[in-house]
């Protein structure tokens, strides 16, 4: 919902999109067996969620796909921060090597990057978090990428890539996947 900026889907569709991956899963593993979500991955915990109410990118793919939006995974060996602000720099060497990595590093509509964050009452337990980079684009004297993170108490505002990347918050050793997301 950070993403579309609107409360387009509810604990109640995510769940249910959780539970038909569940039962796909189930199907496809033992097709004469009775596929369906018991008490718990229905309602608890299951590969997809947890009853914190965190979802994977298995479930965050599908709902983004049923209204319209591309997913590309990025390769978290290559440190993204990093390797976008070296892109940024050579910017004047046109190789086509350089021309690939520069439209698939820097070229989306948004983010979803998953984080390993703290719980703050529980200061050892490590969970993941989903956080979102929305990217404005037209006038160039406008562009901005805004980082959106629900524990924090404002959005953060960075006036180019270069800035965004630079930042902390793209710290490579706690991000666990990021995520590409495009509008179709």
């Amino acid at each position: 919902n950070n993403l579309l900026q609107q409360p387009t889907f509810t604990k109640a569709d995510f769940d249910q999109i959780s539970n038909e991956i569940t039962k796909t899963t189930l199907q496809t593993l033992d097709p004469n067996a009775n596929s369906q979500p018991n008490f718990i991955s229905e309602n608890i915990y299951s590969e997809q969620k947890s009853f914190l109410g965190h979802y994977d990118i298995n479930v965050i793919t599908k709902a983004l796909q049923s209204k319209g939006y591309k997913l590309r995974w990025h390769d978290n060996r290559i440190n993204f921060a990093q390797t976008v602000l070296k892109i940024l720099e050579d910017g004047s060497q046109n190789t086509q090597k350089s021309n690939d990595n520069s439209t698939n590093l820097t070229n989306f509509d948004a983010l979803l990057i998953n984080i390993r964050s703290r719980w703050t009452f529980m200061p050892l337990v490590k969970t993941n978090h989903w956080v979102t980079v929305i990217s404005k684009k037209g006038d160039p004297s406008s562009f901005k990428y805004y980082y959106i993170d629900s524990k924090l108490p404002e959005v953060e505002e960075f006036i180019d890539l270069k800035d965004l990347c630079s930042s902390q918050l793209l710290d490579n050793e706690n991000i666990v996947q990021i995520i590409f997301v495009d509008e179709i």
